[in-house]
């Protein structure tokens, strides 16, 4: 099974986002579980991928993987391809 990109990532505020997701991200019921505020950005040009979503009311989570072609990341670092089963 293929992994959900990240499409695009508005979390500007994360050490993960260097022009986009540098990294394999879970999305938790508060968001990107991923999201890390430090004084630091990861340097490797990576596009971020979903590695797991803690969402199980979403149609595009199949045990515990999101099953999305892609996803965007909201300012507020959630996912805005949620969708509610």
């Amino acid at each position: 099974m293929a992994q959900t990109l990240v499409s695009t990532c508005a979390a500007t505020a994360c050490s993960f986002n260097n022009g986009g997701c540098t990294v394999a991200m879970t999305m938790g019921e508060r968001g990107c579980a991923t999201f890390a505020k430090l004084d630091a950005r990861r340097s490797v040009a990576a596009n971020g991928l979903v590695g797991a979503c803690q969402r199980l009311e979403c149609v595009h989570n199949s045990d515990l993987v999101c099953t999305a072609a892609s996803i965007d990341v909201t300012a507020d670092a959630a996912c805005a391809a949620f969708e509610a089963r």
